[in-house]
């Protein structure tokens, strides 16, 4: 009874850390994670940190159009990956696929941002 108690109370110290709301094993996933969560794909723990947002706002005429840029942690090393475009570690492509909300001046304020990313697996050549 005491070991199991201690066995739990272990458990639940070590996964208190971060709130992992996505677990796979599949070699290609589609997730989204708000800022501050964490999932584990293929053994990889990708985790979003926060974003840095300069698009042009939907209901705003700009020259540039801009960029967003997400600040991830994969397996505690920090990689930014902007939207649109993909990075390769230990064997998977993560590829940036969105940034919501897009911005917009009148309405500024919806909320925290979420990432959609897509985890795929290289294949053996």
């Amino acid at each position: 009874m005491k070991l199991t108690l201690l066995a739990v109370l272990i458990a639940v110290v070590i996964t208190a850390g971060a709130a992992v709301i996505y677990t796979s094993t599949v070699s290609d996933s589609e997730i989204s994670l708000k800022a501050g969560e964490t999932a584990n794909v293929g053994g990889n723990k990708i985790t979003f940190l926060e974003s840095y947002d300069s698009r042009c706002p939907s209901d705003v005429v700009c020259f540039w159009e801009g960029e967003a840029v997400l600040a991830l942690s994969i397996n505690g090393n920090l990689q930014n990956v902007t939207v649109g475009r993909s990075i390769n570690i230990s064997g998977y492509t993560i590829s940036a696929l969105a940034l919501e909300p897009y911005p917009s001046i009148k309405n500024q304020s919806e909320g925290p941002s979420k990432a959609t990313l897509r985890i795929r697996r290289e294949k053996a050549v």
